[in-house]
This record gives C-alpha cells, structure tokens and sequence, in this order.
C-alpha cells in the first residue's frame, strides 16, 4: 500500500437500500469495510481491498460504482452523483472489477485505488456502492428488486488540513408531555429541548462531542445537559443538529436561564453560544 497509514473500522453497515417487496433470503449480500479513512498526500496512492459476500439462497449479478456523499443534518447519509459535491474522491477511486456474479454463499475480494491529484487540499469523500440484482432478474411492477451496500471513503491530505467549526443556531423548545402524564392531570414543568447546530467551517471532516449548561438569572451555573451526536462526525461546509432535553425537576423552575453550547473537536478547539429562555 506504500508508505502512510490506512485505517479500517468495521463498523455496523452504514447503507442497506432495498426496493419494496424484496425477500432478503432471496437477495442478501454484505460488504466489507462500511469505513475506509485514510490519509494520503498530494499526488499519491493508495490500494485496498473490498469483500462482498452473497449471503442469500440464488446467484446475484453485481455493479459497483462509486458516488459522492454528504451528511443532512441529523447524520443521515445522503448519496449524490459522482463529482458534484466541492469535496469529492469518487473520481480519484478506481476498481478492479466493477461487474461480476457471486454464486450463493460465495465472496469475492474487490481491489480498489484511490489516487490523488496533485494541488488539492483537505478532506475528500465518497462512497463505493455495490448493487446487486438476482440472476432471475425478478421484477415487482416495473421495479427491479435488489439491494445496495457501500463502503464510505474518507482521504484526508495531510499538511493541508484546516479544522474549525462555529455553533450557527440553538434552538429551545418545549419538550411534548407524555399523554399518560397529560391524562393525570398534573400541573408540571415541561422538560426543554435544545437544538445545537454545528457547522463546520475548515475543510475536512471533524468528529464533535459537546453539552449544553445551563445558568440562572445570576450566572450560576446550575445543570449540565450532554448531547446526543451520534459519532459527532460533520463534512466540510456541513451543518450537523445535536439535541439533548432538559428534564430534571429538581433544578428546573420557572425563571430566567441561559443555555450556554460548549461543543468539542479534535485539537482541543471548542465552539460555544449562548441563547437566553424562560420558563413560564
């Protein structure tokens, strides 16, 4: 693979696309890894392999390819055509076989390259998708039943990363009350949500932790709220929404209050905003 470092991380699969009416014992393949993250220098190389294995009861004809992705707001992956998103690699990513069929219980080991212009910077990302269709090529109206699994590519090009991220919006709300609660009758508190959107402003990828702490009328710090984010990871030029409620009634009354953000990223760096509510 040459010199640099290639990291694998076998993590639960991150895309399963199946068209309506399939019968996975039918159609079931995997792919492995869901993640490859490497760091690779201008004008480089790197190779690594793929394995994608027919887990189901007939033959399955497969094509891979590869796409460009991006993450909404809530961490969902979102797949777009190759080479329209500012920080692609899906056309740097070459495989050594993109067609072939794998008989029922069979795997196949598939090559891939990833070579780097020269002159770019940063963070790149795309995903390499393998679709599989069966060999009875059975259909459902006029959609083909199949399956999509991918394996997510993310190249970092050292010495040209920029990592920096502001809080853009915070968002309180009140939290809905239980109808079990509701039907009780009592007079309660509602529990506050809070909406933290992250944007990362450098250009490549941050993985992020944070929470929310919350002060009284006179500054004191008097509850801490840990938000839910998932693995926390935020694209370049993406915005990510962290959540967390506010539910504790021993500390919580009507009043006054700021919610202070203090979210984490690599470097030691923190990005932090306040936004002042009241609980009436």
């Amino acid at each position: 693979m040459g010199n640099g470092k290639l990291r694998l991380f076998m993590l639960v699969p991150i895309f399963l696309i199946v068209f309506p009416n399939l019968v996975l014992s039918q159609i079931s393949i995997t792919v492995t890894p869901p993640l490859v993250e490497t760091s690779i220098p201008a004008g480089g190389l790197r190779s690594f392999k793929l394995v994608v294995s027919n887990l189901g009861n007939r033959p399955v004809n497969i094509q891979g390819y590869t796409c460009d992705l991006k993450l909404n707001p809530d961490g969902t992956p979102l797949i777009l055509d190759p080479g329209v998103s500012a920080y692609s690699c899906a056309k740097w990513i070459e495989l050594t076989e993109d067609k072939f069929t794998l008989e029922p219980g069979s795997k196949k080991a598939i090559g891939a390259r990833i070579k780097v212009p020269r002159g770019v910077k940063g963070g790149r990302y795309a995903v390499i998708l393998f679709e599989s269709l069966s060999s009875g090529r059975k259909k459902r109206g006029n959609v083909m039943l199949g399956a999509r699994l991918g394996t997510i590519v993310m190249v970092s090009i050292p010495r040209t990363l920029k990592r920096e991220a502001k809080i853009s919006q915070i968002k309180v709300e009140k939290a809905p009350v239980s109808p079990r609660k509701r039907r009780q009758g009592k007079t309660l508190i509602q529990p506050v949500d809070f909406i933290i959107s992250l944007k990362n402003m450098g250009n490549v990828h941050i993985r992020a932790k944070g929470s929310v702490v919350i002060k009284n009328d006179k500054g004191r710090i008097i509850d801490r709220i840990p938000l839910e984010i998932g693995t926390g990871t935020v694209f370049p030029d993406g915005v990510r929404d962290f959540q967390g409620t506010w539910s504790n009634p021993r500390k919580k009354g009507k009043g006054k209050y700021t919610a202070e953000a203090r979210i984490s990223y690599k470097g030691r760096r923190q990005a932090r905003a306040e936004k002042m509510f009241s609980i009436k």
